[in-house]
């Protein structure tokens, strides 16, 4: 009897036992019937491409905005040589600025610097337009040609022609001279120098205010009080002042003022553009990391009865003699003799 039911009990035992192992089974089985099993994706981290998405409107606006910049503010010309080098320099920090980007965005993640140096981009790629944009004055081209370095073909076109077209040594309209009145005031400290404008005078440290009257005449201030130099005596002794308070008024023709300004044998900054010595127009501009000396042919020898040329290479056109390649010690020192030699 204990045997038989030590094999009924075990028999039961092994059935309980065997429907225990198989209850969660079948439940498992049914369960992953009614809703199938999903394997979530391993993490992967984020790339440089796939965090940069394409052109937004924002990036198009910012765009649109740099190459009005660049339109607007470039000024002068920008030769061959200089273009050149200046690009080179560009291109290289921009390059460089990529790589540190894709470093500090990809492995390092400082967002911080990340976005500076998206800024930097951006300011690199606005002087490359304004350099751009001077190189085409320099060939006579007008600024609108730089809208169009975002066609494929034609842009890669227009750089290479910027690349080797030499600048036409002329005097252009987009011409800038340099800074006459700073230089001269540094060297002369404004003597024998007078530098004329729509509304001012300046001549030493002194300046006059200016109005134009209908009839078209020069009304000039001088001041009761301000220092005394050729120009103003010469105004006051010669024509009749008008006296106003703490200032005499004196009215004078433009054609006039010119006579003045030879008797007195003045140095003549006109239209910021010019220097009129013994009434030869000299023009310097800033061109290759040096200077360059523009006259017209028939007024050179006018010049060579007082005044040293400084070493230069010379080239000529059909109405202008061009001395480049001044170092800015020579011209200063050319500039100096001008302010102290007697015009005759």
């Amino acid at each position: 009897m204990k045997f038989a039911w030590g094999i009924i009990s075990n028999g039961k035992n092994r059935q309980a036992h065997h429907q225990f192992t198989l209850e969660p089974v079948q439940q498992l089985e049914k369960t992953s019937e009614r809703t199938p099993l999903t394997r979530e994706p391993a993490y992967t981290e984020p790339s440089l491409y796939d965090t940069v998405s394409p052109m937004s409107l924002v990036d198009a606006i910012v765009f649109i905005i740099i190459y009005g910049a660049a339109m607007r503010r470039a000024k002068g010309r920008c030769a061959r040589f200089e273009y050149l080098t200046k690009v080179c320099i560009l291109v290289y920090t921009g390059l460089m600025c990529v790589l540190l980007l894709g470093v500090f965005f990809s492995f390092i993640r400082k967002p911080v610097i990340a976005f500076l140096l998206s800024v930097i981009l951006f300011l690199l790629f606005y002087q490359f337009l304004k350099l751009t944009a001077r190189r085409l004055y320099d060939l006579d081209m007008h600024v609108w040609h730089l809208a169009t370095l975002i066609i494929p073909v034609y842009g890669i076109s227009i750089l290479v022609y910027l690349c080797i077209k030499k600048g036409n040594d002329d005097i252009n309209e987009y011409d800038r001279a340099i800074k006459y009145r700073k230089l001269l005031n540094r060297l002369a400290h404004g003597r024998n120098v007078i530098d004329v404008h729509s509304d001012r005078i300046y001549i030493a440290d002194d300046d006059y205010l200016v109005e134009k009257t209908d009839s078209g005449n020069l009304r000039i201030q001088i001041m009761e009080f301000s220092n005394n130099n050729c120009f103003s005596e010469y105004l006051l002794e010669h024509h009749n002042p008008r006296r106003d308070k703490l200032k005499n008024i004196i009215e004078i023709s433009e054609t006039e003022l010119d006579e003045v300004i030879d008797k007195l044998k003045l140095i003549y900054i006109k239209g910021s553009l010019y220097l009129v010595v013994n009434g030869v127009h000299i023009f310097i501009r800033k061109e290759n990391f040096a200077y360059t000396i523009i006259i017209k042919k028939d007024s050179e020898k006018r010049l060579d009865t007082f005044a040293r040329w400084p070493p230069a290479d010379c080239t000529e056109t059909e109405m202008y003699v061009c001395r480049k390649k001044i170092r800015e010690k020579d011209l200063a020192a050319w500039i100096k003799n001008l302010t102290e030699e007697p015009r005759m």
